[in-house]
């Protein structure tokens, strides 16, 4: 159940932030755009909690600010491996990045 919300929290903020911003182009399919959610959801799940054992200590020393870097560089990865989502800039990602977050935070955690 998990997956499916957050599925959905990342598919509606990617909706979000290509309304808002203009350098960020999304797949016409909704199919697609689920797809690319599940992705973001998977990566979040099984990708993250590696990488953050990993960086441990910088996430320390940059009193959790690394973390943020650590969900950039994952939503940049997934936007290099599909064709459907193209994300143009920094300041677009970092945008990005936040909206997905708090989406996770509202609709997935209890």
């Amino acid at each position: 159940m998990q997956i499916i919300l957050s599925t959905l929290a990342n598919s509606l903020s990617l909706v979000i932030a290509a309304s808002l911003i203009d350098q960020i182009r999304l797949p016409n399919s909704l199919l697609a755009l689920i797809l690319i959610g599940l992705a973001i959801a998977i990566a979040n799940f099984l990708i993250k909690p590696i990488l953050k054992i990993l960086s441990f200590p910088i996430i320390i020393l940059t009193f959790g600010i690394f973390s943020f870097f650590i969900s950039m560089s994952l939503l940049w990865s997934i936007d290099q491996l599909f064709i459907g989502i193209t994300i143009n800039g920094f300041i677009p990602l970092v945008a990005t990045t936040a909206l997905i977050g708090i989406a996770n935070i509202i609709f997935c955690h209890k």
